[in-house]
């Protein structure tokens, strides 16, 4: 079941930095269930890795809306946010020149399914972080 009978209109948010033409690689922070402080600690690594800053594209729900599996309450959501995730990480290679997405996800599992359907062959390489319990 899903929370909605209707779709909501701008049920995220999506925040794309400005990215350098240098950069290779780039951050993807999706927190929709919960804040997850796991993801913010796993930027803070990979920039240290790199000894760097690495670009975060943030989506998170608007306040309003809050955390929860009703992050995304209608499935027209979920393939709304499928299509502009793939503008996103197709435009991430063709235009900027991107390479590699780090992919850091806290979502429902039908959210997770619907951002992997946004991945296509003509996009940068993914690595995708896992959090346990």
């Amino acid at each position: 079941m899903w929370p909605d009978v209707q779709p909501r209109e701008d049920v995220l948010i999506i925040d794309e930095p400005e990215i350098d033409s240098e950069q290779s690689e780039v951050i993807f922070s999706v927190k929709l269930t919960a804040p997850a402080a796991m993801i913010d600690s796993t930027i803070d690594h990979l920039n240290q890795q790199v000894q760097g800053v690495i670009p975060v594209i943030k989506i998170y729900p608007p306040q309003s809306y809050g955390y929860g599996n009703g992050a995304i309450a209608h499935p027209l959501e979920d393939e709304k946010l499928a299509s502009r995730l793939k503008d996103i990480f197709t435009n991430l290679n063709q235009i900027h020149g991107i390479e590699k997405v780090h992919l850091l996800i806290c979502a429902s599992n039908a959210a997770c399914v619907y951002i992997g359907q946004a991945v296509d062959r003509f996009q940068p390489e993914f690595i995708v972080y896992d959090y346990g319990a």
